[in-house]
């Protein structure tokens, strides 16, 4: 996971790019506990070895996860 900026010049130089962005998103959604849309479109592009007909709709159902700070000990 990239910020949008850095994939906008990754894509530059791949021939074949797809930048998917989460709304309000940030490093580590694909391994979000509780987020199975990032992981299940990684997953059937490995599978698949190509980005034609990759749904990834759910992406735009997605919400950010609630701003935490860690508990004091």
């Amino acid at each position: 996971m990239t910020p949008p900026r850095g994939a906008e010049r990754a894509a530059t130089r791949l021939t074949h790019a797809l930048k998917l962005i989460v709304r309000g998103g940030g490093h580590g959604f694909v391994g979000m506990r509780n987020e199975t849309c990032p992981h299940d479109i990684a997953t059937r592009f490995i599978e698949s070895g190509k980005l034609d007909g990759l749904d990834t709709t759910c992406l735009a159902e997605m919400q950010p996860p609630p701003f935490r700070l860690p508990a004091v000990r």
